[in-house]
């Protein structure tokens, strides 16, 4: 797999997964491509952000966010 830092323009894409993983069992959550969006660029945008994507072949398969205390 490689990977690669997220950047902005990441967004409407990693909202797209985030709402279909958190959708899904276990969590069986309500976000919407939206709403997901919205929460995600709320952690690009905290001081201090770090994201990383994980692809397979151009797709990507995983994200992780969060920002250094």
């Amino acid at each position: 797999m490689k990977t690669r830092n997220i950047t902005e323009t990441d967004l409407p894409q990693l909202a797209t997964l985030f709402a279909r993983a958190f959708n899904a069992p276990p969590w069986n959550e309500h976000w919407t491509a939206d709403t997901a969006e919205h929460r995600l660029s709320d952690i690009f945008h905290t001081p201090r952000f770090r994201g990383i994507i994980g692809f397979a072949g151009e797709n990507i398969r995983a994200f992780a966010a969060g920002h250094i205390e």
